[in-house]
């Protein structure tokens, strides 16, 4: 019971140290919002960084793709994976290259978490530097590492900026479930990175007004930034998934975090993507097009598949 409330501990730490640049002193990671060991208790759960938005932001409404100093106290937010030196020494050097999209002006309509639909100017967006303790290569990994490993379709979007970082909390209708106790028709909330954050949180959370004084009072008041973790895209109602997930029913993260949430393990790892010619696949980061070589065999094992191929690789698990 120690070893999975220190399991627990460290996950709901890590969503919020993950905008913060903090890592925890085990190294611990899921944006991200974000997924982590949550039910299981075995093995450390993952951990990644990302550059504080807070603290970069306040340039003509644009924010710096320098590194800089972090937030001293932040709120937390749940994780994933397992850590593997190697693995994470290869991602910080391969975030490097990661760059934010160009900030552009507009309404948008936007649904927050607690605060229903607004209408939000988008006054510029930053790019995450994630640091990620484990990648997930092969369905067998990801298998071993998931409570709950479902097929259905997103529902409705939001976006959970309660901590100061861009987070999307979707619901998720199950089809199919594979591993775990859900069953179809159910509908599921599932965390994960990227997603916007108001200006106005980020000054509540980190109490840093300052930073932003080069905008109006009005943008500071209606001002969003597109949290970009890695350039995935952040998912949309619609989309069908087959998900590997991490359930926090037995030790719910603490709040801000809703009660019974979803994390995917290893964040956008956990997602496979149902694409236009009907084959299901996982996003690969734009600035990242060998994410997924394997770096003991230096091959990139086989990530698209029919929907009978990736249920026959998940069978393959059960045996």
């Amino acid at each position: 019971m120690l070893k999975r409330g220190l399991t627990i501990f460290t996950v709901c730490l890590l969503l919020c140290c993950a905008g913060c640049g903090q890592t925890p002193d085990n190294g611990d990671f899921s944006s991200g919002i974000v997924s982590g060991d949550l039910a299981s208790g075995g093995g450390a759960t993952g951990a990644a960084s990302q550059e504080d938005v807070s603290s970069q932001a306040g340039q003509s409404g644009t924010l710096s793709e320098t590194p800089s100093e972090t937030s001293s106290e932040t709120p937390s937010q749940p994780d994933t994976g397992n850590t593997n030196g190697e693995q994470s020494s290869k991602q910080e050097e391969q975030s490097s290259s990661s760059q934010a999209p160009a900030p552009t002006q507009g309404p948008l309509k936007l649904t927050f978490y607690g605060s229903g639909q607004g209408g939000y100017e988008k006054v510029g967006a930053v790019g995450s530097a994630p640091s990620f303790a484990r990648i997930y290569y092969r369905v067998s990994e990801l298998y071993e590492d998931s409570t709950d490993i479902l097929h259905g379709t997103v529902k409705s979007t939001e976006n959970f900026d309660e901590t100061g970082v861009g987070n999307t909390l979707y619901q998720f209708e199950i089809t199919k479930t594979y591993k775990g106790d859900l069953q179809p028709g159910q509908t599921i909330s599932v965390m994960t990175s990227g997603g916007y954050v108001r200006v106005s949180k980020m000054i509540e959370v980190f109490d840093n007004e300052f930073r932003f004084s080069d905008l109006t009072e009005a943008q500071k008041q209606n001002g969003v930034y597109e949290d970009f973790f890695m350039g995935v895209p952040i998912p949309e109602a619609g989309e069908e998934y087959v998900l590997f997930l991490a359930s926090t029913k037995d030790d719910d993260p603490q709040p801000p975090f809703p009660s019974g949430i979803y994390v995917e393990k290893g964040t956008f790892q956990a997602r496979f993507v149902k694409r236009e010619d009907g084959t299901f696949s996982r996003h690969v980061p734009p600035y990242e097009p060998e994410f997924f070589k394997d770096l003991d065999t230096q091959e990139t094992p086989k990530q698209s598949f029919t929907l009978p191929e990736l249920e026959q690789e998940i069978a393959a698990c059960q045996e």
